[in-house]
């Protein structure tokens, strides 16, 4: 186990960033999206968008294809979701009443 450690850490690290979370959770409620739509719907720069989407998709946490002759970017369901409903679990277990 502690050989993974680096590992877990950079995967968790990579998607509790607030943009990068923003970015996947943007993109599991819209679908796939262009980086042009990502700029528009979250309001930041271009580049920033990109650093981000580079660190996502090093993690295999979003994907990217070809749309209509457009990149576009996605998020790797069968990853995120999970992810997601086991912090959600998480949570209502432990909240406080």
């Amino acid at each position: 186990m502690a050989r993974y450690n680096g590992e877990y850490c950079y995967l968790l690290g990579t998607i509790s960033e607030r943009h990068n979370f923003s970015i996947a959770v943007r993109l599991m409620k819209k679908g796939p999206l262009g980086l042009k739509e990502l700029k528009k719907e979250l309001g930041f720069s271009e580049k920033m968008i990109k650093k981000h989407l580079n660190e996502l998709m090093e993690c295999k946490y979003v994907l990217s294809g070809i749309k209509e002759k457009t990149k576009v970017f996605y998020l790797n369901n069968q990853t995120f979701e999970k992810i997601l409903r086991i912090i959600e679990n998480h949570i209502k277990q432990h909240q406080k009443k």
